[in-house]
């Protein structure tokens, strides 16, 4: 079905708009929709279309956000070999983008898996951010006659956010009770005190990964788990204070109380990195959220 549909040569004024786009880049007020079954709304925005229907004929239908309510930008997570297709009979005419909008820069939403804070200029107070819970695939000809905007001060960021795409994708599935030894926990310790945000903001600067081992057990059923942390060189005096000292010591008493063990944090310099060691383990989002 899709293949037929295909349209070939397309109109030089696409192929001529795709070139200077890459994955990261910003597009203006994108247009943001779903389909949904207006039974059971779950968004305000469905709730919204579904009381215009007559309650008899709801079903099926397609929502979309009213243009004066779009979000300020989209931001594209095709991957950048995926836009422009080099090649004489591109087989993608779709890409896809998550929305971009304003939240306050303490929000702590900001920490959560799905958001991705961005470099745009924002008015004080705020930091923009991609948000990945919804991707909308636009037909490329929407770029026709639209400038990139830039979402990030330079290459290695755009990186990072192209690593945070992907991790997402391929993240691999494990026992909630993980995320709430881990990711919770770590969370609760930064809430309690200013002066424990502070120390984990200092650690974050010398972290460069987090790795997981399940050694015991499965990861959807583990018995003994051990976090890696992976360092910008040795780890620092702030960063083994914040998870040998405040985080390990609490976050084995609430793997005790799920009947896991947590066995001692393990330590990696990242450019001393024992590779088959780090193949083996499992890569996590960073808990201490972004920097």
């Amino acid at each position: 079905m899709i293949q037929e549909g295909l349209v070939s040569p397309w109109p030089a004024a696409v192929r001529e708009a795709l070139e200077p786009f890459r994955q990261g880049h910003l597009i203006e007020k994108p247009p943001l929709f779903w389909a949904a079954d207006l039974r059971y709304p779950l968004f305000k925005t469905t709730a919204e279309v579904a009381e215009s229907v007559e309650e008899g004929k709801r079903g099926e239908d397609f929502v979309e956000v009213n243009p004066d309510d779009r979000p300020a930008y989209g931001i594209i997570t095709t991957q950048s070999c995926d836009l422009a297709e080099e090649r004489s009979d591109p087989q993608k005419p779709w890409l896809s983008v998550a929305p971009v909008y304003l939240i306050a820069s303490d929000d702590p939403m900001a920490g959560r898996d799905f958001i991705f804070v961005l470099d745009l200029a924002a008015p004080e107070g705020k930091v923009w951010v991609a948000d990945a819970r919804i991707e909308v695939a636009l037909e490329k000809s929407l770029l026709a006659g639209r400038q990139p905007v830039e979402a990030f001060s330079g290459e290695p960021r755009a990186v990072e956010f192209g690593r945070w795409l992907a991790f997402r994708r391929g993240r691999p599935a494990l026992a909630s009770v993980v995320h709430k030894i881990i990711g919770v926990t770590v969370e609760e310790i930064r809430q309690e005190k200013k002066s424990q945000r502070k120390l984990a903001s200092r650690a974050r600067d010398n972290i460069f990964r987090f790795m997981l081992a399940i050694q015991e057990g499965e990861r959807m059923d583990p018995h003994a788990i051990k976090l890696y942390i992976l360092t910008d060189g040795p780890p620092s005096e702030d960063a083994k204070r914040f998870f040998d000292e405040l985080w390990w010591s609490r976050a084995r008493l609430v793997a005790e109380e799920h009947g896991l063990t947590l066995h001692p944090n393990g330590w990696i310099d990242a450019h001393k990195a024992d590779l088959a060691l780090i193949d083996g383990l499992i890569e996590l989002r960073s808990p201490l959220g972004p920097g």
